[in-house]
């Protein structure tokens, strides 16, 4: 399945579970010897005594760790849930490692619209240490400033976990023309971020409408990014650089954020389509 170019592997672990482990991702990732995807997602049942969410979902980077969350994902998983007739109706509330988020379907097309619910800003909640950074304000959002010696000068980054850590970088000019494969590296090796992060670098056009791109935790660019758009827009809106919706172009499609009267919760609206269906042998054999 794909959102908005991010792409998944799904895998269906309602009545049989499948390995789970680091090798076997890895293979079924790989786009040369396997299917090849971003990340590998698993619907799973949840425990007989869980009342909050229909279904246990959980995300794999396609190096193999386990992730907190894709907000791309959850819309194509529980896509995935309706499409197989285990969902009882549009709204399908799912199990995270950090809660429970709810996705809704749109009529019968492939949109599907994800509550992503709060970020998180503090330190320890990213986690993020700033020893050592400059810092400034700007609107509501505290930015912070990396020192860059072959250009000498800073990169100017805020912080926002969304159930997974992201760095977001408001640039000049044209998102184009930004070495992501560059700075993404430079960001999540900097060692202020524990346990890594996600950094994505946004365009504002206007209030309504930005592009943007991600480099992700252990898959590099990806095409879009859930997580880090939403992320993107509560960093601009706090900034007052957003309206209550706005429209984010990846490269691998449109995204729409809003948030309404609070950004206590934000959704995050888009497809969710199935590529094709298949069977992968579990055993090297």
């Amino acid at each position: 399945m794909q959102g908005a170019g991010n792409d998944f592997v799904v895998l269906d672990g309602m009545t049989r579970l499948p390995p789970v482990d680091e090798a076997f991702i890895r293979r079924l990732a790989d786009r040369k010897f396997g299917v090849g995807c971003d990340q590998v997602l698993l619907l799973a049942p949840v425990e007989a005594d869980d009342d909050e969410a229909d279904f246990r979902y959980r995300i794999f980077n396609n190096t193999g760790e386990e992730i907190e969350q894709c907000g791309n994902g959850a819309r194509c998983i529980a896509r995935f849930a309706i499409l197989k007739g285990y969902a009882r109706g549009p709204l399908v509330r799912l199990r995270v490692k950090k809660g429970v988020i709810s996705v809704v379907a749109e009529s019968d097309s492939e949109r599907m619209t994800v509550d992503m619910g709060a970020a998180k800003l503090d330190y320890a909640d990213i986690p993020f240490d700033p020893e050592g950074l400059v810092r400034r304000r700007v609107g509501g959002m505290m930015q912070y400033g990396i020192w860059r010696s072959d250009v000498g000068e800073y990169l100017w980054l805020c912080v926002v976990n969304l159930g997974n850590p992201h760095a977001v970088i408001f640039v000049d000019g044209s998102v184009d023309d930004v070495p992501v494969g560059e700075l993404g590296p430079f960001v999540q090796n900097c060692g202020h971020f524990s346990e890594g992060v996600n950094v994505g670098f946004v365009e504002v056009l206007d209030e309504r409408r930005a592009r943007i791109r991600v480099y992700e935790r252990g898959s590099g660019e990806t095409l879009a990014c859930g997580t880090g758009t939403c992320a993107a827009y509560i960093a601009g809106r706090l900034q007052g650089r957003f309206d209550e919706e706005t429209a984010f172009y990846a490269r691998g499609g449109e995204l729409l954020c809003r948030s309404i009267t609070t950004l206590e919760s934000v959704t995050l609206s888009g497809n969710a389509s199935v590529v094709f269906e298949g069977a992968f042998p579990i055993s090297d054999a």
